[in-house]
């Protein structure tokens, strides 16, 4: 009998959160395209970054809207998520794309649930596999090409920022946030403290924090980076916009006082790739790769370059960018020969 009565009153109490919610929102249902304004909302009002947002927004408009975005949340049943995933398998989607549209999914029903939108959720028991697909890894440069690449850039007037990422392996954000006063010249180091990026929708750039707490590091300049940054310093003012960027001492920035697009750089890289007749990717993130392999092939400790990349996990640093070449496994078989 207590337990009947227990039932009764957790089933009243159901259906006046399941009112309240929807009193709340100030409509009858919700649809999914409600939903997820909803979820994005909490999300960005918990400080979820700009850049996170503008990606969920986009696999939310670009995939799940055109499929589930007029449906009622309490209508859409495990099929209708089968019939979506099944559609972005067949339009070729990423894995990385479709990654997000499972966490989309996932999350959603999740706060609907929560929140007594929906008494069930309908990923709960749903397995929505990721395809299996040959991974494409990003190959960095070997010495030779890396010697060419240096060669034929000379002319570009991105040069100096090239040098820069290719030495110290920062990334295109963290090199748009670089200041002066994070240069110590007499220690001979660079600090990473902020990553820079465009709002598309806006129209602006941003600054934030770098995404992880081991992203603010200090990367120490091989003579190199260090000439070239000095070069910088040292070259005749040019004119600038007194923009915030250029009053904080921002160091590559537009004549206009703005950092340059990524875009930008990689038109660059891909007449540099041109004159290179290169006919593999060359992008601003071959270069930090290409940064990484030269310091393993160097003797750097693993856990010395996870410092400098800004990684937070080992794992990550040992996967993308400790591996042995042809050459390096050839001469260790010749050293246990050697020794037998």
């Amino acid at each position: 009998m207590e337990a009947a009565n227990w039932i009764i009153e957790w089933e009243s109490k159901d259906q006046e959160a399941a009112k309240e919610v929807r009193e709340d929102f100030d409509v009858p249902e919700l649809t999914m395209d409600e939903l997820f304004e909803a979820w994005i909302e909490k999300k960005a009002n918990k400080g979820l970054r700009y850049n996170s947002i503008r990606i969920y927004r986009e696999r939310y408009n670009n995939r799940i809207k055109p499929v589930l975005g007029k449906m009622l949340v309490r209508d859409v049943q495990p099929y209708h998520i089968d019939m979506l995933w099944e559609k972005c398998i067949k339009r070729g989607d990423a894995n990385d794309c479709l990654n997000k549209v499972r966490y989309l999914l996932k999350n959603m029903f999740k706060y609907a649930r929560v929140r007594r939108i929906i008494k069930i959720n309908p990923m709960e028991e749903l397995e929505l596999e990721l395809p299996r697909r040959e991974k494409k890894e990003v190959e960095p440069l070997d010495r030779a090409e890396q010697k060419l690449f240096m060669e034929k850039a000379k002319d570009s007037v991105h040069y100096n920022a090239f040098v820069l990422m290719l030495n110290t392996g920062i990334r295109y954000g963290e090199l748009a946030g670089l200041r002066w006063s994070d240069i110590d010249w007499n220690a001979k180091t660079l600090s990473v403290n902020r990553t820079v990026y465009y709002k598309q929708a806006e129209k602006q750039f941003a600054t934030n924090p770098p995404k992880t707490r081991k992203g603010k590091r200090v990367i120490p300049l091989n003579p190199l980076a260090y000439e070239t940054l000095l070069k910088i310093k040292n070259e005749p003012h040019k004119c600038i916009a007194m923009t915030e960027f250029a009053r904080v001492g921002t160091i590559f920035l537009t004549k206009d006082g703005l950092p340059t697009l990524d875009a930008v750089y990689n038109r660059s890289l891909a007449a540099i790739k041109k004159r290179m007749n290169y006919n593999k990717q060359l992008s601003c993130h071959v270069l930090r790769h290409t940064f990484a392999t030269r310091c393993i092939e160097s003797g750097i400790s693993p856990k010395t370059l996870q410092m400098w990349m800004g990684h937070s996990d080992i794992s990550l640093t040992m996967n993308r960018y400790v591996h042995t070449t042809f050459e390096e496994s050839e001469r260790e078989m010749l050293k246990f020969v050697l020794c037998s």
